[in-house]
Order: structure tokens, then C-alpha cells, then sequence
């Protein structure tokens, strides 16, 4: 079984994969979990229809459409999901249809040659969720539809109902409205619904208000906070209540969701660090022949015992084993020849330094698998546990009262790491039982790379006390903050030992997190808002004064032509000067057209643009220009190659800027421009390098996207190219910077927002 093949059978959500025979899409392999979930065995499921293996009933209709989903995904080359799909599984034992309800995704695996080659199903049973909404569906249906008897109603559902009136003020509410709401139920007959929304959705629930009140039934979900200032998430149905054909009021639907919500963070965050575990094991991992010869090391070799991979292999393991433990670690050992797997108890190995280690393996038998070849070792270094197994637990049990029921984590530990209690708190809060904990020491719980660890070790060595925010891990290796109190006290017989109260405050973080997240965009966003009102009033400025001056020549020298009295080739020069300022005007005005459909232009429909096709459609209508300046155009779009933009603007930011690399480039020396992409977070980043004249910034950067700005005067131009370039990208919500200096050419630099 290959690395990936194991990352496979192993994944925490249920998966299939199905290649495709002779037009049809046949199971390949099925995952552990997914025989787990369907009650089935792999070989029941390998190389069979979908319809073979789950036969459909009358209420399951969703296999054409999944096969069309195939189908979808292995054409198209990209993911393609179903949210609902009704398939209800068989249960042989008695003879019985399971109804169930799945959300898939099936995604196309390629090729070598970039062809879809398998389709990666993987499904996740979202019955509960279907069913706990067809049966909130029936509770709204029974509201719209018994709002005569609603009082009767209200008080015998479990949900929380409520009723407002046109103001928002509550008219009637049931218990469990009251026991959500955490307030009296006289106090809450006073009270409107607006100081129990909470602040980032305020707005949006307002709306949804105003909506119902319009006449429109509303279901949303938003955060709210309790008379007790318990933050929570609510599902909301709102409908509106009639007499007489006129709304009077509003009756709702209040479902405290919240810890759905977290179930599904706690689900997803579960699964992400699933898959960087895989990735990232920290025991060591070792390939031994039938003799007990290491044919393969993983790295961790040198961290765990100090040997590097080298070292090892081809190497005994039995020889680096303790004389009192070898004869019975070789007779285990031996016992793979009837077992597939087996665990070795802790026993002591000899590590580089000649330290004995307490080692314990787990081993399985893959001699039989060709991409094994051998036995595979897992080994963990348990010296400490052991060591720390010596040490005798001590009573806590006048503390124990407020040690069960802290709702933070309570842990009494040695100084030197190891834990002797946990509560109850800490043991959810770690994912681990107490027996764990104690097993695995303050090591399994903080994060090794967080540098306050070390200092506060040292304050409370020196001070007996410690209080600051730390690191820590949970059992599924996610990470989080934490407020920790530590203290150093002594047991009645002077063996020292400490304290250590913790408190979890992940939410509080990704609060404030966020505030700076916005206050930054803020900032962001008002900066280029300034930006672009300076340049439309440079604009303003620049062309009153060029519309005055060819009308004020114009008028000056119309005067002299009334002069009848003037000679024949005075007034033809007189004449000629009129249409050189006519020309200049027209010039400007020109560009003051250009300029007015900037807003025009950014009403038009957004598109999908391929930065390929639009880099060859350019060069083409300059193919003359650039085979006779022999100008060399690479590009580079593997990051991203496709824009989600107005095209227009796109085009004439790419025109501008080749335009400009061509038109000024070093005398004697073939232009080259280079035009890459790169994705950072949420953003998509264009390069445009030339290898031309170069720009003065020291003296020119507050100029560089001014309107008539230009820099060379060798070559034709009227300065207005860079300042719209700028001006349409600061319209889509993007911007423009410059690196450049004289004669070792220039770089712009284009930011956009990232949407696929």
C-alpha cells in the first residue's frame, strides 16, 4: 500500500474512488470510514456499479443525477457538488431501507497527462441536518397556519416563539423564548428586540425586519446576546401577522443553533489538522526485514535518539536493545510471523549519546505488500512517561470540590513538567482522558515554538507565580490561546509542586483579531479613496487651464481678423493659428471624453478574462511595432490566469503598460518584457518588468500617475496613459505601484482583489 493509498483508507470522511470503464463510472476503492458508515466490506464494493452495490428504492430518485455528476466533474476536470441527494441504504439484516440524506463532491483526479483518470467521491451524511429542517419547515407551516390558536401554540412548542409589534416591541412569548432570552418574562414585555442583536449583525437583522413587516416570511441566522450577556447563534423565522388583510405585527420562530455552529467549526478544524498530521508525525518511523534490519529511517530518527537515518540503516535494531529486555522484545518480535500486527511494551534503547531510552513499537506485518517489503515500526519515546510513572500521586482532596467543577482547566503538576491531576475542564478542553494527561506531561499540552513558554517558566521560578497568555495543543493537534495562573506551592511532606489554572479565550482572540482586520481594510480603503479624489481633482484643475488657453488664443486672434485692413498672408497665418488652437482643443476635449467613461465603463457586466488571450490579442495589434523593434514578450500566468474583472479596463491597463515598455526602451537594445502573476491571500498580483529607460522616482514619483505627466520627451505622447490606467484600476477596487530607476528600466506592479 502506497503513502497516499494509506492517507486514503485513513481519511475521517467517508470517501469512494471510481474510474471510468467502457462509459461507466465503477467503484476502484472504498475508504475505511465509508464500509464503516454503509455497513459494508471492501471487496463487496470494489469494481461495482453504484446501483450493484446500493440498490435504490422508491423514495431514493438521486442516481441519475449523481451519475450525471460523474460525468460533470470527470469532463469538466473540476469539483462538482451536489448539496441534497437523497439515497436511502439498504439494511440486509432486516431487510429495510435507512433514510438517508448525503451531501457529495465529486472530484476529478488527473493524469500525467493531465486527463481525468478518477473520480475522488466523498460524501458526508447530513440526514440530521435535512430532517431537523423539514421539521422546522413544519413548525413554520403550523404557525402561518394556526395564528388564531398561536397563544395556545407558543406555550406548547420547545422552540422559543415570540410576537412583535410594527415597532419591534414583544407582545407575547413562550418559556422557551424566556429561557433563551434569560430575562423575566415581565421584564421582556417591555423590551424591543434591538438590544438582543448583536453588534455585527445588527444592520442585517433590521433588514430582515423590515422585510417580514413588507409582508415577506423571513428565516436567517444571526448572533444575539442574552439578558445574561451570553453570546449565541439563533435561526430566525419570521411571518408576518394579518387582520383583516392588514400586517399588525410579526410572529417568530427563535432556534438556538449555537452549538451546531460549533459542532461545524469543531468538524472542519478537525479535519484540516487530520490532514497536517499526516504530514507532520513526530514518532519514528522505521522499515525493518524479517532479521530486524532497518532498510528505511524516517528523520525524526535524530530528534527521538540521536542517530541520523544513515546511521541506522542496514543496522540490527536488536542490538541497540537493553540485555534484560532483548530476549523478550526478539520473542514478540517473532510473533509477526503468525500476527499481522502487534505491540511491543516499553523497552529501554540505546540512544547516540549511549543513553538508555524507554522506547514502546507498534509493528505490522507489510512483507507481503510489494511497496513495503517489510515490517513497519512505529515507535514513540515514552522515557518520561515512565520515569514519571515512579513518582508517587499525591491527595488533592480538599481541593477536589473546586477542582471538579471549575468550568477552566485545573491541572496540578511537578515544576519539571510532569501533570499528577487533571479536572474535568481540562480533560474536554485537551480532548484527553486525566490518565492521558498525566501519561504524556506538560509536553503534549503547550506548544514547543511558542517563546513565552520559556519565560514563563523563568518568572514563575523566580517569583513562584506566573499569569500571561500562552500557546496550547488539544489531542487533535489543533492550537489555541489560553490565560494561564500558575503557582508553586508545597505538599505537606516539602515536595514541591504547582498549580495551574487555564482558561480558554480562542473567541476572544478571533474577535479582536477581526477588529483589526477591519480597522486595516478601513484604512486601506480610505487611503485610495483620497487617492482617487486627488487625482479627479488634479484632472479638474489641469483641464480648465488646458481648455482656456487654445479658447483664449482663438478669441485673440479672431479679433485681429476683423481688422480688414490686415494683408492677405497675415490673415492666412492668423487662419492657421485658429486651427492649430482648434486642434488643441479638440485635443483636450478628447481627452476629457476618455476620462468622463471611466464611471461609464465600470458599469459594464464583469467577466471572466484569460490574461493569455488577452496578452496575444495586444500583441497582435502591435505585431508590425514589435517584429521591427525586436521586442521579446514573456509571460508567466501559472498562478493565476484568469480575472474575474471589467475587460475593458483590463485591456487598456495591459495596452498602456506594453505600449509604454516598447515606446521607451533603450536605444540599441531589444526590449524585454516580463508579465507574471502571483496569488497572496486574497489578492491576485501582476508584474509588468521591462528592461528600458527607467524612471527618476527621487524627482518624479509624486508625478508618475499625473494627468499629462511624461518623462521622455523623444517619442510622441500626451502623459494621459498611466493616469486612466490608474484611475480604472482604483475603480475595481485595485491599485498601482512602481519600482524604476534611470536606465535600468521599470516595474509596475498590479493589485486586484482575488474572485473565482
Amino acid at each position: 500500500m502506497t503513502y497516499h493509498q494509506k492517507i486514503f483508507k485513513n481519511m475521517p470522511f467517508p470517501c469512494l474512488l471510481f474510474e471510468r470503464r467502457e462509459g461507466d463510472f465503477v467503484i476502484k476503492e472504498p475508504n475505511t470510514q465509508f464500509c464503516k458508515i454503509t455497513n459494508s466490506n471492501e471487496e463487496e464494493l470494489k469494481g461495482k456499479l453504484i446501483e450493484e452495490v446500493f440498490p435504490q428504492n422508491s423514495f431514493s430518485l438521486g442516481l441519475n443525477e449523481l451519475v450525471e455528476s460523474f460525468k460533470i466533474a470527470f469532463t469538466s476536470q473540476e469539483p462538482h457538488k451536489i448539496d441534497v441527494l437523497r439515497y436511502d441504504l439498504y439494511d440486509k439484516q432486516n431487510d429495510s431501507y435507512q433514510e438517508k440524506y448525503w451531501e457529495i463532491e465529486n472530484i476529478p483526479l488527473l493524469d500525467e497527462n493531465f486527463e481525468s483518470e478518477y473520480i475522488l467521491n466523498v460524501v458526508k451524511d447530513i440526514t440530521f441536518e435535512v430532517l431537523e429542517s423539514e421539521r422546522c419547515d413544519v413548525l413554520q407551516y403550523n404557525l402561518d397556519t394556526k395564528t388564531e390558536n398561536h397563544e395556545e401554540f407558543i406555550e406548547r412548542i420547545t422552540d422559543g416563539l415570540f410576537s412583535l409589534d410594527l415597532e419591534g416591541n414583544f407582545v407575547s412569548l413562550n418559556k422557551g423564548f424566556i429561557d433563551i432570552a434569560e430575562i423575566p418574562e415581565s421584564e421582556l414585555l417591555k423590551m424591543n428586540f434591538l438590544p438582543f442583536c448583536g453588534q455585527d449583525h445588527r444592520e442585517i437583522i433590521v433588514k430582515k425586519f423590515n422585510v417580514a413587516i413588507g409582508g415577506k416570511n423571513q428565516k436567517f441566522e444571526a448572533n444575539f446576546i442574552s439578558g445574561k450577556g451570553r453570546n449565541m447563534v439563533l435561526e430566525i423565522s419570521l411571518v408576518p401577522l394579518k387582520n383583516d388583510g392588514r400586517i399588525t405585527g410579526l410572529y417568530g420562530i427563535a432556534k438556538d443553533i449555537s452549538r451546531l455552529k460549533e459542532s461545524e467549526n469543531a468538524l472542519l478544524q478537525s479535519e484540516r489538522k487530520f490532514k497536517a498530521l499526516v504530514q507532520q508525525g513526530s514518532d519514528l518511523i522505521g522499515i525493518l526485514d524479517l532479521e530486524g534490519k532497518y532498510k528505511f529511517v524516517s528523520e525524526t530518527s535524530y530528534p527521538v535518539l540521536g542517530f541520523t537515518q544513515e546511521e541506522l540503516i542496514g543496522k540490527t535494531a536488536f542490538d541497540f536493545i537493553h540485555p534484560g529486555d532483548k530476549e523478550r522484545v526478539i520473542n514478540q518480535f517473532s510473533e509477526l510471523e503468525l500476527k499481522k500486527q502487534i505491540e511491543i511494551q516499553p523497552f529501554r534503547f540505546k540512544s547516540a549519546k549511549g543513553e538508555w531510552r524507554w522506547i514502546e513499537t507498534k509493528a505490522t506485518n507489510l512483507a507481503n505488500d510489494p511497496s513495503v517489503d517489510g515490517i513497519v515500526t512505529n515507535s514513540r519515546d515514552v522515557t518520561e512517561h515512565i520515569n514519571s510513572q515512579k513518582a508517587i500521586k499525591e491527595s488533592e482532596e480538599r481541593y477536589r470540590s473546586f477542582f471538579e467543577n471549575s468550568i477552566d482547566a485545573v491541572m496540578v503538576t511537578i515544576p519539571d513538567g510532569s501533570i499528577l491531576a487533571a479536572n474535568p475542564s481540562a480533560c474536554k478542553m485537551f480532548q484527553r482522558t486525566e490518565e492521558e494527561l498525566c501519561l504524556l506531561g506538560r509536553s503534549a499540552v503547550t506548544d514547543p515554538m511558542d517563546p513565552r513558554l520559556a519565560e514563563a517558566l523563568k518568572l514563575r521560578r523566580e517569583t513562584g507565580t506566573a499569569s500571561m497568555e500562552l500557546t496550547f495543543v488539544r489531542k487533535d493537534g489543533s492550537k489555541f490561546p489560553g490565560e494561564i495562573t500558575s503557582s508553586i506551592f508545597k505538599d505537606a511532606n516539602g515536595n514541591p509542586r504547582s498549580s495551574l489554572i487555564l482558561r480558554d479565550v480562542t473567541e476572544r482572540k478571533l474577535t479582536e483579531n477581526n477588529l483589526l482586520k477591519l480597522n486595516k481594510e478601513l484604512k486601506n480603503y480610505t487611503k485610495e479613496l483620497f487617492a482617487a479624489n486627488e487625482g479627479l481633482e488634479q484632472f479638474s484643475y489641469i483641464v480648465s487651464h488646458n481648455l482656456r488657453a487654445p479658447i483664449a488664443n482663438i478669441i485673440g486672434v479672431a479679433d485681429l481678423l476683423e481688422k480688414s485692413n490686415q494683408p492677405e498672408e497675415i490673415r492666412k497665418q492668423l487662419l492657421k493659428e485658429i486651427f492649430n488652437n482648434i486642434g488643441r482643443l479638440d485635443n483636450v476635449m478628447q481627452d476629457l471624453n476618455e476620462t468622463l467613461k471611466l464611471n461609464a465603463e465600470l458599469s459594464k457586466k464583469r467577466e471572466s478574462v484569460n490574461l493569455e488571450s488577452l496578452t496575444q490579442n495586444i500583441i497582435a495589434s502591435n505585431q508590425n511595432l514589435i517584429d521591427k523593434e525586436n521586442v521579446s514578450i514573456i509571460t508567466d500566468f501559472g498562478a493565476i490566469d484568469k480575472v474575474y474583472t471589467v475587460k475593458s479596463y483590463l485591456y487598456n491597463a495591459f495596452f498602456n503598460l506594453i505600449s509604454n515598455s516598447i515606446k521607451y526602451r533603450k536605444p540599441e537594445v531589444s526590449p524585454v518584457i516580463e508579465i507574471k502573476t502571483e496569488r497572496l491571500d486574497d489578492q491576485v498580483i501582476i508584474h509588468f518588468k521591462d528592461n528600458g529607460l527607467g524612471i527618476d522616482l527621487e524627482k518624479k514619483r509624486d508625478q508618475i500617475f499625473g494627468f499629462y505627466k511624461r518623462f521622455h520627451n523623444h517619442v510622441e505622447g500626451r502623459g494621459l496613459g498611466l493616469f486612466m490606467v490608474k484611475s480604472q484600476l482604483v475603480m475595481l477596487g485595485g491599485q498601482i505601484k512602481v519600482k524604476s530607476s534611470l536606465g535600468h528600466g521599470t516595474e509596475f506592479t498590479i493589485y486586484l482583489q482575488y474572485n473565482n
